[in-house]
């Protein structure tokens, strides 16, 4: 991450990860330096700790309110779920333009990401792979951008539970998406 990158992103969380009325506090900017370290590398809290000199409950109310904030700032930038039939059209325009896919209106997947196994979890994060996970399930458009994301699903269940789950699956079942009806494909009567 370049200096100007990490600086915006800071400018944006700031105010929502600085600690008030703490005599030797840790600082915004170093919160941030070690959620972007935990986020980029994987590194456990407990190495987290030994490496920022603090303590490992502390790396993890850091790592969890930075990425609240994080989440809170970015989301409704870089995160839109479309809301008219317009928009959801203009996706499936940008399916078909760019890889021949008339009427697509999103891909989606879930992905693996590897974590260290939860406390007590026992074999619920252990997936088919061999290794314990939590899975990122997302729907992106035809430029590879999330127009939607589900994280934090047990890495033993398979993508059909994950999405069966998902709140984006009732909004569709219940019409709340402004998807657009059905039309016919070209060629095919």
């Amino acid at each position: 991450m370049s200096d100007n990158s990490f600086n915006a992103l800071l400018a944006l969380i700031h105010d929502k990860i600085k600690k008030r009325k703490i005599k030797r506090g840790i600082g915004a900017e170093q919160r941030l330096c070690i959620t972007l370290r935990y986020l980029a590398h994987g590194d456990s809290m407990q190495s987290l700790a030994w490496l920022f000199q603090i303590g490992k409950t502390t790396v993890r109310d850091i790592i969890y309110t930075t990425c609240e904030a994080i989440w809170d700032s970015l989301k409704n930038e870089y995160l839109k779920l479309p809301h008219s039939i317009e928009e959801w059209k203009a996706i499936a325009k940008d399916f078909e333009d760019i890889w021949n896919f008339p009427h697509c209106l999103g891909a989606l997947d879930g992905k693996h990401v590897s974590i260290q196994a939860p406390p007590n979890s026992g074999s619920a994060f252990f997936n088919y792979k061999k290794h314990f996970s939590t899975v990122l399930m997302s729907i992106c458009n035809a430029n590879y951008r999330f127009i939607m994301v589900d994280v934090g699903s047990l890495g033993s269940a398979s993508d059909g539970g994950i999405f069966h789950n998902m709140l984006f699956k009732e909004l569709l079942e219940k019409g709340h998406l402004n998807i657009p009806p059905p039309e016919e494909l070209e060629n095919t009567t």
